[in-house]
């Protein structure tokens, strides 16, 4: 039979609360009366703010804990975005740390910079500035950016695709929430936000084939963007297996290093694969077929896997500014549950592509099918 639970007298101090009050779900107002406090100290204690003696943190902290308070991180964001979106006003920043090694060099790439433009908007629309700070691989660069982010107050730290892949095991991550954008960086293993590459992978396989294609061949380069490893190609093998074992052609990885040998190696390829599709993650695929000798798209269709920083104007829309606006979700979401540090395992909030059609892969007739 369902009972309500005993009314139970606040008690005078944090060490004085009843462990029977962890089955009720407390708001902050609520915690505050049964410790005798004003909400105010509440907020800022679970917040970890230095204004608060660390001795009063930590006994409203273990009082939160035993009374069953769990911060509502969507209420907490929801209430940030009214208050941003109502005063105009930008109330702390959040770093983005570009490890790039120059600064500009980032965003040669569109989708990169459409990670920052996304990221930008959407801390903005919560009250936050997101401010760039540049690290390169000297050893006063981290220390400095260290002490930079503390005297400003800054928790929140975003990492984009780097290129130098740094070493940043020397950095005090523990006072910092971090989120990375994209796997360039294996450490520190933190929450991700990126494009589902898998899925993108296996979209652009079965778009390709919706639009009257059979023979799909998968080229890649073994020296594309930082992040670009075999995630796409694992998701083109899953819809190849559909798929006749006629019509599943072997891949091909075009050697950045020696080009005049893999480009041989490519025609080669191609006069014996016979593909009708071309589905590819390297920049300029579509000027490589044409300079194989064939007419694009009428001897050979090409899409990329991002129609942003791929010369084929048919492929797959990663929505990166998106994947920029989740990466700022989570931080701020980390940020409100007090969750510094490097966790124990790292969530992945994987962003799905969508299919753009261009002129470098158009339907094919029913005639030519």
């Amino acid at each position: 039979m369902d009972t309500s639970p005993e009314p139970v007298d606040p008690p005078s101090s944090p060490d004085q609360t009843p462990l029977s009050l962890a089955s009720a779900s407390f708001t902050q107002l609520q915690l505050a009366e049964a410790l005798g406090l004003h909400q105010s100290t509440i907020s800022l204690a679970l917040r970890d703010s230095p204004r608060i003696p660390a001795e009063t943190r930590q006994k409203i902290r273990e009082a939160a804990e035993r009374m069953g308070y769990v911060s509502n991180a969507a209420a907490v964001m929801l209430t940030h975005r009214k208050k941003a979106s109502a005063s105009g006003r930008i109330h702390s920043a959040m770093a983005w740390v570009n490890t790039w090694g120059d600064h500009s060099g980032m965003y040669q790439y569109k989708d990169f910079s459409a990670y920052r433009k996304g990221a930008r908007a959407t801390a903005r629309k919560l009250g936050y500035a997101l401010e760039e700070f540049d690290v390169d691989a000297s050893p006063s660069s981290l220390p400095q950016l260290q002490r930079i982010l503390k005297a400003r107050g800054i928790r929140g730290i975003l990492l984009p695709p780097s290129k130098l892949r740094l070493d940043l095991s020397s950095f005090d991550w523990s006072t910092f929430c971090t989120v990375r954008i994209g796997y360039s960086l294996a450490y520190p293993a933190t929450h991700i936000a990126a494009p589902d590459q898998m899925g993108n992978g296996r979209l652009g396989f079965e778009a390709i084939m919706k639009r009257g294609y059979c023979r799909i061949g998968w080229v890649s380069s073994s020296q594309g963007a930082p992040g670009r490893s075999h995630v796409h190609e694992a998701g083109f093998l899953l819809a190849q297996l559909d798929e006749p074992m006629k019509n599943r052609l072997p891949l091909f990885e075009f050697d950045r290093q020696h080009e005049a040998k893999s480009f041989q190696s490519l025609k080669r390829w191609i006069e014996r694969t016979r593909p009708d599709a071309i589905f590819s993650n390297i920049s300029n695929i579509v000027q490589v077929v044409r300079s194989a000798g064939y007419r694009v798209p009428e001897d050979i269709a090409v899409a990329g896997t991002t129609i942003l920083d791929i010369d084929a104007t048919a492929g797959i829309d990663q929505r990166s500014e998106e994947v920029g606006s989740a990466a700022i979700m989570t931080l701020l979401s980390h940020m409100n549950a007090n969750h510094m540090g490097i966790p124990s395992f790292y969530i992945q909030s994987l962003i799905p592509g969508r299919w753009m059609d261009g002129d470098t892969l158009p339907h094919k007739s029913p005639a030519t099918v």
